[in-house]
């Protein structure tokens, strides 16, 4: 018999959940994006929605490339598995970079002139770190592909069916990759600390672009420790993408969702006010 990570095993059932709560988070924050860009909301009009909507895609994509793990592995699998998780962090954090350095052309520029930095040029900047990732991933697949393989072991009753282990000088190469644009947006954060209230988004990117740090930093070293084991290492990866994925979700959509839930039920007070005033003046009429 062969051992490897079930869906129907607890731990399955459990990433399954996991995974799936925060893709309900994320579609029904698409929704409230693409509501606000379609009603002129202000909260979301300003923000860049267009890579609001990207930072989302690549949450999505980050926490997909876990169910990939569930199953017995088959080379489809093991290619997911890295594809996936690294441009899901690609789009998601180079999104939130990009987003803030457009924020730094317009306020930071030398002189009064307005900056105007238009979407598509923005895009051609995503496509480019985009296009970086793919070419390292690519790489990857080619050089040392991911493939399942067959560990057996004399302290162990059944073999274990796992994809061979990541390829350690193209995971750095990722991983660094990946850190660049961490630090990037913290500095990004820390120059726009005094732009005007209305856009300054630097407190909710400078946390989001900690916390990942932070889940990344500890996550790794012990991923690494539990290298050897199936189940541990698993769990434990679960946990640190969804962590970063969730917490990045939160720090930069939980305020913009607060302040839009609040205009949007003061113009609806506005609106039922005005309604009222209507059927008095029709009645006085």
């Amino acid at each position: 018999e062969e051992f490897f990570l079930k869906y129907e095993d607890s731990i399955g059932i459990f990433v399954l959940c996991l995974v799936g709560i925060s893709l309900m988070f994320y579609v029904l924050t698409s929704i409230f994006v693409i509501y606000g860009i379609i009603n002129d909301l202000k909260v979301i009009v300003i923000s860049n929605p267009v890579f609001l909507l990207f930072v989302l895609l690549g949450l999505s994509l980050s926490q997909i490339s876990l169910i990939f793990w569930l199953g017995r592995p088959t080379e489809i699998n093991c290619h997911c598995q890295v594809w996936l998780l690294v441009l899901g962090l690609t789009i998601s954090v180079s999104s939130v970079v990009i987003k803030n350095y457009t924020l730094y052309k317009i306020f930071k520029s030398k002189g009064l002139q307005i900056k105007i930095v238009k979407v598509g040029k923005l895009c051609q900047a995503l496509a480019t770190t985009v296009g970086i990732a793919v070419f390292i991933c690519t790489l990857w697949s080619i050089l040392e592909p991911p493939k399942p393989v067959i560990l057996s072991s004399a302290n162990q009753l059944l073999d274990s069916v796992e994809c061979d282990k990541y390829s350690v000088p193209f995971l750095i190469v990722a991983l660094a990759y990946i850190s660049i644009f961490l630090i990037i947006g913290l500095a990004l954060s820390y120059l726009l600390k005094d732009i005007p209230k209305a856009y300054r988004e630097s407190k909710q990117i400078s946390w989001s672009m900690y916390n990942t740090i932070v889940f990344m930093t500890i996550g790794i070293p012990v991923c690494y420790m539990l290298r050897n084991d199936t189940i541990g290492f698993y769990t434990i990866f679960s946990i640190v993408v969804s962590g970063m994925c969730l917490f990045l979700w939160a720090s930069l959509f939980i305020p913009k969702i607060i302040t839009g839930v609040k205009v949007i039920k003061g113009l609806a007070k506005k609106e039922a006010d005005y309604m009222e005033w209507m059927q008095k003046q029709t009645k006085v009429g």
